[in-house]
């Protein structure tokens, strides 16, 4: 069976879902569809470790053990990092300019043809090559 719909969250996205910067209410709207609809969400490895350590930042790293376990728990998967991934995360590094870790949503997202849910404006420059989800 198909998805309805593919979303990638980038550590952004997780941080704004747990209130560390704007745009909880469209995370949690994703979140919400996916117990009514056929939703595919993902998550790199590396933007789960990325939002934990600014969870562990700003909130202690009690609360940001407890926010992984939210995620974890959800509708969310976490995708370890393969060879498939980490070629098509280079290329576009290389091609647009990104860092290479913020590549990785962004290869995801092409690799599923999934919309990319992200607060980061530099993501703009790859607007042509996958959907994006500004926060």
């Amino acid at each position: 069976m198909k998805a309805d719909a593919v979303y990638i969250l980038d550590h952004t996205a997780l941080e704004a879902f747990w209130g560390l910067r704007d745009g909880r209410e469209t995370v949690e709207d994703i979140f919400s569809r996916a117990k009514k609809q056929y939703l595919e969400i993902y998550v790199t490895a590396i933007d789960m470790g990325k939002a934990y350590r600014e969870m562990t930042r700003e909130q202690g790293k009690k609360s940001a053990r407890e926010a992984l376990q939210q995620i974890e728990e959800g509708p969310a998967k976490t995708v370890v990092i393969n060879k498939k991934i980490a070629v098509e995360a280079m290329e576009l590094a290389m091609n647009f300019g990104l860092d290479y870790p913020d590549a990785f949503p962004c290869a995801m997202s092409v690799i599923t043809e999934g919309i990319l849910v992200t607060a980061k404006q530099e993501l703009t420059v790859v607007e042509d090559e996958l959907e994006l989800l500004l926060l």
